[in-house]
């Protein structure tokens, strides 16, 4: 048996089967809802060329260390409250799972950087707006960042952005000042691209799926959408609240229903899914669907009828689907996840699909 994927589960009603958003925030403060601040953010260019190198620089040679895997190089670059959060043993043991993937990646270039100043005002933290270029508007969403503040009188929000392969890895670095230097208070990566597309792209491809009544479709780029457009807990996208929104309001198929694992029955045919999704294939936008068969199929014969069953039933019950994604990935698993086999289906070379 070919061995299992990791796909992710975003939660609600779809899961995006992508690279993992992996990241750590320091804990302290308020850890309750961060209110609004009346403090200032620069964008880019408005910020000081000298000030923006600072944060800059720390950001990368953060990223940069890591790529290295000099896990101690970029525990070094802590602040003194990410210290406290997390040991070196801890982060070395978060860090070993993405080595490679880190190690792949080309060479990381600074996207946007947001610089905060505040009078320092109260102990918690706060909420900020910012426009997402500089001298932009935050009238609209796709013009407006949310980034989190401390009540310190500086300190600077660093988006750095780096191929993988087809597709794109952000990073987002919260960094602060501490003695005079600048240091990482937290840390996301997220996949930003999938084949090809961001998550304004998938964004638009719901809303005209929603407007033909796929709802099915619909619900599954709608969910890619917010999983791209994720930044990090300390730094949202504006475009993320009206992705939810608009989510919100989809009239949902009953296999979408609900949380994970989700019930199928299609012909009589039931089928235990463990996650849905959009998928990067071979440069193609597809459909990613997991399956769990206990006992397990005895051998990669019977175990790929089985996920072809799976395909054969959606797109007789939802035939929009072979013509929106590009491929359909189905894997099946056994009951721990480390046993699986993976078929894919390409509807524009296979139209029919047989047993």
């Amino acid at each position: 048996m070919k061995k299992s994927l990791k796909w992710i589960i975003a939660g609600g009603a779809v899961g995006v089967l992508a690279l993992a958003s992996f990241g750590f925030w320091a804990r302290g403060g308020s850890e309750g809802p961060m209110s609004l601040s009346v403090g200032t953010c620069e964008t880019d260019t408005e910020i000081p060329a000298k000030t923006r190198a600072l944060y800059d620089a720390a950001a990368t040679h953060f990223i940069e260390a890591m790529m290295k895997s000099d896990i101690a190089g970029a525990y070094a670059t802590f602040s003194t409250r990410a210290k406290s959060s997390m040991s070196p043993e801890k982060f070395a043991q978060n860090m070993a799972p993405i080595g490679a993937v880190l190690s792949s990646m080309k060479p990381p270039q600074v996207a946007h950087s947001y610089y905060l100043t505040t009078a320092a005002i109260g102990d918690a933290d706060k909420i900020v707006p910012c426009t997402i270029v500089a001298a932009g508007l935050t009238a609209t969403p796709d013009g407006s960042v949310f980034v989190a503040e401390k009540p310190i009188p500086e300190q600077a929000h660093i988006l750095v952005t780096a191929a993988l392969g087809d597709d794109a890895l952000t990073f987002v670095l919260w960094v602060v000042t501490e003695d005079g230097a600048q240091h990482i208070e937290a840390m996301n990566i997220s996949q930003t691209t999938m084949a090809g597309k961001s998550a304004n792209d998938l964004l638009t491809m719901a809303r005209t799926e929603k407007s033909k009544d796929h709802g099915f479709n619909a619900a599954i780029l709608y969910a890619g959408a917010g999983q791209l457009a994720y930044r990090s807990p300390t730094f949202r996208l504006g475009i993320s609240t009206v992705i939810q929104d608009e989510l919100k309001t989809l009239k949902l198929p009953p296999e979408l229903q609900g949380k994970p694992p989700f019930a199928w029955e299609f012909q009589g045919d039931h089928f235990n899914v463990l996650a849905v999704g959009t998928l990067g294939i071979d440069g193609k936008l597809g459909l990613g669907i997991r399956q769990q068969l206990s006992p397990f199929p005895g051998d990669d014969n019977e175990a790929d009828a089985r996920n072809r069953l799976l395909i054969r039933r959606l797109i007789a019950a939802y035939p929009d689907v072979a013509a929106q994604f590009r491929s359909i990935a189905v894997e099946i698993v056994d009951e721990t996840g480390e046993r699986g086999f993976r078929t894919i289906y390409d509807p524009e070379k296979a139209p029919a699909l047989t047993p």
